[in-house]
Parts: structure tokens; sequence; C-alpha cells
């Protein structure tokens, strides 16, 4: 008795050919953490988060007219540990101690942030407080 035909079937419904060779299989016991991040994470969400490996030393403006002051940076730190941006988000009072934080602490190197073990891109805002010294000298303490 012959086989009875499909008059559906064509060519393109044959089995698919099966490679003797073996798809690339990752390391047993090796994770490799995937991960969608945005560009600069939050320093927050990270462990260990960006830390200062030399604190550098904001200088009291020449002139100011006031004892005190802050500034509030938010710094965009790269995976080497640079500061890849630093821009003010608030400053009191406005238009005195911007310029001095700011050239402070573009020149900051950091440990970088890390997520999963991997060094990452982060985002660190901190607070800059400017004291004119007590002897009446110009300088900034640190209050970051």
């Amino acid at each position: 008795m012959p086989e009875a035909q499909n008059p559906k079937r064509g060519p393109a419904d044959k089995a698919p050919e099966i490679s003797a060779e073996a798809p690339e299989q990752p390391i047993p016991g090796i994770v490799i953490p995937v991960f969608a991040t945005p560009e600069y994470v939050p320093a927050s969400r990270l462990a260990p988060s960006p830390k200062l490996l030399e604190a550098p030393e904001p200088v009291f403006p020449d002139g100011a007219a006031v004892d005190a002051g802050s500034v509030v940076v938010r710094l965009r730190i790269n995976e080497q540990g640079g500061v890849d941006d630093a821009a003010v988000l608030r400053a009191q009072p406005p238009g005195l101690f911007e310029q001095a934080a700011l050239e402070a602490f573009r020149k900051a190197r950091f440990s970088p942030g890390r997520m999963l073990g991997i060094a990452v891109k982060s985002e660190l805002v901190l607070e800059v407080q400017f004291n004119r010294m007590a002897n009446g000298e110009s300088g900034a303490t640190r209050g970051y």
C-alpha cells in the first residue's frame, strides 16, 4: 500500500538539521552578572559607594563678605574613580562659593563605586561647608 502524500506538505516542512557541534556553554560555577544600569548609578545603590581617596581642600574666596556658606554638588564619577562632571545643585549664599567647590572636587580622586563587585560609573551628591577660620585667615573647612 503506497504511503499517502500530504498535499500541504512541501520542502519547507523538512525536519531541521541537527548540528554535531555542541553549543558553547558557560564555565560551570561561574556566574556572570548581567544588569541594566543607567549611565551613572546613584551612590546609595552601590556597595561599596565611592569614597574619597584624598580630601580636596576648597579655597575660601578672598574678599568674601560672609564668614560661612555651603554648596551642594553632584559629582559623576567614572569606573576609575575620576570625576567626569561636577555641578552645583544649590548654594548658600548663592554666587559666592560655587566656583571654589567645583574647582576642588573636579580634581578629587575616589575609589570607584561597585555593583556586584564590578566598578561602575556613579553619581554622588555631597555638601561642602565653607567657614572663615577663627584666626581671620581665609580658608574652608571640609563638611562633606
